[in-house]
């Protein structure tokens, strides 16, 4: 369980958030939000958000995502634009949202329905990734870990980890790196130790080095798992955020 820093919903300000490592331009208007401090939303919230130690963003407008450690996201980012039913009567919301479009208009009321539907599928953004200016990602993609996405492209399907894309719609255009380092990355997982006085040592402009060096410090027994402060904000209607920290147990 985790420890609860604050049981009864309060207003969450971008004060709070930057007390507890988050970055924020303005309060959040999410349902959740879940982060690992430190790191930057600059982007207009909805839904449940998530995102991990040192990653950012930059603007835009996310929503129903998990953003990994490490990510990049540049301005103008759209990562929670509604899905219609295109195999349906019709694509209008009236079949599925009741009268909210239009509530006072009782022509509407009348003819507007509640039928199952999910708009907004959950988008999942992995570590290591860099999201380049004005992109549109769809509802219910993956980008995999080590993922590079070309300004202003439309990713309409799932990107494999440490390639690039680009385009509308974005295409693969090459990887990263050769299949194997590809795979060692993978099974590193080098975001997921604490890479503390690593800059010391190692030259990141050699890709290849880096990576050997933590996997023999990783051999050796001499990395340590990564272990960032971590809290989340749930909303409460119009009452406001309960806060938790979700790396403590109850008695911390």
């Amino acid at each position: 369980m985790a420890a609860t820093s604050r049981m009864d919903p309060q207003p969450f300000t971008v004060e709070q958030a930057a007390a507890l490592g988050l970055a924020l331009r303005a309060p959040p208007a999410a349902t959740s939000l879940t982060w690992e401090a430190p790191c930057s939303l600059m982007a207009a919230l909805a839904g449940a958000v998530e995102i991990g130690f040192a990653s950012y963003v930059r603007a835009g407008s996310i929503g129903d995502v998990t953003i990994g450690r490490y990510c990049s996201i540049a301005a103008g980012v759209q990562a929670r634009a509604a899905e219609h039913p295109t195999g349906w009567f019709s694509t209008h919301p009236f079949q599925y949202q009741g009268a909210r479009k239009f509530p006072d208009d009782p022509h509407y009321r009348a003819v507007a329905a509640n039928r199952p539907w999910q708009p907004f599928a959950p988008t999942r953004i992995g570590n290591d990734v860099w999201i380049g200016n004005d992109v549109y990602l769809a509802g219910g993609i993956t980008i995999g870990d080590g993922a590079v996405v070309g300004a202003r492209a439309v990713v309409t399907r799932d990107v494999a980890p440490y390639t690039v894309v680009a385009g509308v719609p974005a295409r693969p255009i090459r990887a990263r790196f050769a299949p194997e380092l590809v795979q060692r990355f993978l099974a590193l997982r080098w975001w997921d130790w604490d890479l503390a006085g690593l800059g010391e040592e190692a030259d990141f402009s050699d890709a290849e080095a880096t990576l050997a060096l933590l996997e023999r410090r990783l051999e050796a027994g001499a990395l340590r798992p990564l272990a960032p402060p971590r809290h989340r904000a749930e909303r409460h209607g119009r009452a406001g955020y309960t806060l938790s920290r979700l790396d403590q147990p109850d008695n911390a």
